[in-house]
């Protein structure tokens, strides 16, 4: 050692857990919620990017949300979740909020007449456990 110097050494296993740990520590995500007319274009690039059901292509969704437009109770929302350091997309989230029983309610935008309510998902989406849960921390709160 010179100059008093510390050497450590760690096995690969514990460098990448360390790795992870500090990610999952780091993980912390921004949450926007827009009308559909706000995020249809960042939609289609984000739709381009991965693989998607058609249920999460932009005509459908485009359809879906004009079908609903004449209900006062209803409000197409679409949660956009990006990592707050980078400001890259983790996912959006196609919503709604709705007036039930004089009580607002965020919900997925399936109104129980289809099996839809998963993300696009992003780049910057979560790829384990302890950041999915941040992410989801985040966007309920």
């Amino acid at each position: 050692m010179k100059d008093g110097a510390v050497v450590t050494t760690m096995t690969n296993e514990a460098a990448g857990h360390a790795v992870r740990s500090r990610a999952s520590q780091a993980a912390a995500f921004s949450v926007e919620f827009n009308g559909w007319d706000a995020v249809a274009g960042e939609w289609n690039g984000a739709y381009r990017r991965g693989e998607a059901t058609i249920f999460q292509h932009r005509s459908w969704l485009d359809a879906w949300y004009r079908a609903f437009a004449a209900r006062p109770d209803l409000e197409p929302m679409v949660a956009t979740v990006r990592d707050r350091a980078t400001g890259e997309l983790a996912l959006l989230l196609p919503m709604i909020r709705r007036e039930h029983r004089r009580v607002r309610v965020v919900e997925f935008a399936d109104l129980d007449l289809t099996d839809y309510n998963a993300p696009l998902l992003g780049p910057a989406a979560p790829r384990e456990p302890k950041a999915a849960a941040a992410l989801w921390r985040d966007l309920r709160r």
